[in-house]
């Protein structure tokens, strides 16, 4: 599995609700979703989409990197495993060509694989630094408000304002989300790594 099950179904529930929704208002209120979402966040999917433009772009004229090593491990919160959580490897800079920004996402029992073109193709050798984030996303919407939501999906009623729908709950704390401030360093050699450990805490 490429991504981990949380989103996976968040972004595919997303999408489909995007793509099916006929009416301009219920795209608002879909749009209004992603808006309140916590920044980091935003500014991790923005980064994962910007990745996934350009390795799509090079898709079309390679079928993957040479000279990658494969970096595989176990992502940790307070010793218990971790999974569904977002790790982008970010390289030192001043490093000699070639290398770039990698990422993983955690799986249900904690491991993970960097990927830089394809899943599970592995990392650059180098020097790079972490961040790493998970959100949950949590319903808040009484049965009534479903039901309302729904109807409002299905005839496009734009007279219906959105309800407050979701909550982000940061399961990761802050300073994991930002690599200036996450203090989490790997060095990869050619060989690679096939039991390295990130261990983050809450305090």
């Amino acid at each position: 599995m490429v991504f981990g099950e949380q989103w996976e179904r968040l972004v595919a529930a997303k999408v489909h609700d995007y793509n099916s929704s006929s009416a301009t208002a219920p795209r608002r209120r879909h749009l209004n979703h992603f808006t309140k979402l916590p920044f980091s966040m935003i500014r991790t999917i923005l980064l994962v989409c910007l990745l996934g433009g350009v390795v799509g772009s090079l898709g079309c004229q390679q079928s993957g990197l040479s000279g990658l090593a494969k970096l595989e491990g176990t992502l940790y919160l307070d010793d218990q495993k971790l999974d569904g959580a977002t790790i982008v490897f970010s390289p030192e800079p001043g490093q000699p060509e070639p290398i770039r920004a990698a990422s993983a996402i955690s799986r249900q029992n904690g491991s993970f694989s960097a990927m830089t073109l394809k899943y599970n193709d592995g990392i650059y050798p180098g020097k790079y630094r972490m961040s790493v984030e998970k959100v949950e996303v949590i319903d808040t919407r009484t049965p009534e408000q479903k039901k309302r939501d729904a109807s409002t999906e299905i005839d496009g009623n734009s007279k219906i304002p959105p309800s407050p729908e979701f909550q982000f709950k940061a399961i990761v704390p802050k300073k994991y989300n930002d690599f200036h401030t996450s203090g989490l360093t790997v060095e990869v050699g050619k060989s690679g790594q096939k039991d390295f450990e990130i261990r983050l805490t809450s305090q």
